[in-house]
């Protein structure tokens, strides 16, 4: 025979993962004036902040967690000396 009151809990989560492959091609020298030269290659992107929260009897919102989330662009981004 069940107990009351009885608990609840709830949960919920949020996931996307995509993945690409970029090939890119071309040259670079390293320039006269440096003795070592690097490259990077990665991705632009953008960065956003979130809060989750709820609203209470009064109509204020009350934050139960926030944070800050990157996610890349479809572009690739090259860096160099």
């Amino acid at each position: 025979m069940a107990s009351w009151p009885r608990r609840f809990s709830r949960s919920g989560s949020i996931s996307y993962a995509k993945t690409t492959t970029v090939t890119l091609g071309g040259s670079w020298v390293v320039p006269a004036n440096q003795r070592h030269g690097w490259l990077a290659l990665g991705s632009m992107g953008y960065s956003f902040n979130w809060e989750r929260g709820s609203t209470n009897g009064g109509c204020k919102w009350i934050v139960s967690n926030h944070g800050t989330a990157k996610l890349p662009a479809l572009s690739p981004y090259i860096a160099h000396s």
